[in-house]
């Protein structure tokens, strides 16, 4: 990269470092945000008091700092990749608005990171990266998500990550790029449903082709939907041990049925 080209990128990670640390330290009070960002903090909150481990690595609800494990109430109707970071960051920084919003805000900022890299694959000389990554940092749905305390930066990270990894093995053929596909996928089905939608599509876009060529190159794709499978799988049975219940199968139903409905 020339000086210029350096230059451009130091100044659209500033703007993406101010976008999204715009609102970090304000306090969680009403609306979407509020809302949400509370939620989750007190989730994040009782990581701390009561520990990963007996909170069974799922969001424990319960407001009461004296409560026992019999008593908690867990979150189930999503993955729980957001409270555990934010958790982690209770943990290491300390309870607050501004540990919390901190984690949404650097998971954006890596998804930038992430963008202008693929930016400059896409577009190697002229404007178009530059005019590519001010979009992206200035959309107003992107930095409204920027500091909230939910699981669409983490998402967004993954999905662009999954992208990345798969843009890297088709430029090298290299075989770590499909085990970084894999591991991208089992930890994505952690994210937020979501992801499995982009995953779903990614591998379409992969095989259509392919398909139409009559020639299917397996070895990234059978991989990457394994992979998405175990992240699936393993999502849904924990999620089902937070559901509880003395029937497993049963509670992996109910799981099952109240995403279908569409529901929380």
């Amino acid at each position: 990269m020339t000086r210029l080209q350096h230059l451009g990128l130091a100044f659209c990670l500033t703007l993406s470092v101010a976008v999204n640390l715009q609102s970090v330290a304000e306090e969680f009070l009403f609306g979407h945000k509020g809302w949400c960002a509370a939620r989750r903090a007190v989730a994040a909150r009782n990581f701390v008091r009561h520990g990963f481990s007996e909170a069974k690595y799922g969001p424990v609800e319960n407001l009461n700092p004296k409560a026992e494990p019999a008593e908690f109430e867990h979150y189930w109707h999503h993955p729980v990749g957001i409270h555990l970071l934010v958790g982690a960051s209770f943990s290491v920084l300390g309870v607050g608005e501004w540990q919390a919003r901190l984690v949404p805000a650097i998971l954006m900022i890596l998804g930038f990171l992430l963008f202008a890299d693929m930016a400059r694959r896409w577009w190697p000389n002229g404007p178009g990266r530059w005019a590519a990554m001010v979009l992206f940092i200035t959309t107003p749905m992107l930095a409204y998500y920027g500091p909230f305390v939910n699981q669409e930066a983490l998402v967004l990270l993954f999905c662009l990550m999954s992208l990345w990894t798969w843009m890297r093995w088709q430029e090298t053929r290299q075989h770590r790029w499909i085990a970084a596909s894999a591991v991208v996928a089992i930890l994505g089905a952690w994210s937020d449903w979501p992801w499995f939608v982009f995953a779903f599509w990614l591998a379409c876009t992969v095989a259509m082709p392919l398909v139409k060529r009559r020639q299917i190159e397996w070895s990234w794709l059978v991989p990457f939907c394994a992979a998405v499978l175990v992240g699936f799988f393993g999502v849904l049975w924990h999620l089902s041990e937070l559901y509880g219940g003395d029937d497993f199968i049963q509670a992996f139903r109910d799981v099952g049925r109240f995403r279908q409905s569409g529901k929380g």
